[in-house]
């Protein structure tokens, strides 16, 4: 019950201060990330947290949630604010099972986000389109078409 009154209180929050846009940002799914955090003080750590960052890569926000502990989960998302990953660092870090060694890989893997050169290079473009058609290979069809849309909204805001 109290995890649900939480939960609502997070999602009026964001609705009503412009955190969770449409936009891509990945600033709703962190703030959902939060939700997870087993105590009310660490969820409050993680709100800040997102609330400090401009944008959060949707894919990392994925491996910070295999953190066993609300410690692991709010460190890994300070370490992944405001950076962009290529799909092997992801999968590279996503491999790892203790949370400091999962920090250090986010820390030290990704580049600092920038609107302007959102879709990164065509290597990597290429690259995201192979992680795609593996996903579909493998029925992982709902993370394909989040990669999807990522992807095609990436393109529509550079041109």
């Amino acid at each position: 019950m109290n995890r649900t009154i939480f939960a609502l209180s997070v999602a009026l929050t964001l609705f009503s201060s412009g955190v969770a846009k449409a936009s891509g940002d990945g600033r709703n799914e962190a703030s959902l990330a939060c939700a997870k955090a087993v105590f009310d003080s660490n969820r409050i750590k993680c709100l800040s947290v997102v609330q400090k960052a401009i944008y959060f890569d949707q894919r990392a926000i994925g491996v910070c949630t295999q953190a066993s502990f609300d410690s692991g989960l709010i460190d890994c998302l300070a370490a992944i604010s405001d950076k962009d990953y290529l799909p092997g660092e992801i999968v590279s870090c996503s491999a790892i099972n203790f949370d400091n060694q999962i920090i250090e890989c986010m820390q030290s893997s990704g580049k600092p986000h920038s609107q302007s050169s959102q879709c990164g290079s065509n290597r990597e473009l290429l690259n995201t389109l192979f992680e795609i058609r593996s996903n579909v290979l493998r029925g992982n069809i709902a993370r394909a078409i989040n990669d999807l849309d990522n992807l095609i909204a990436c393109v529509q805001f550079q041109n």
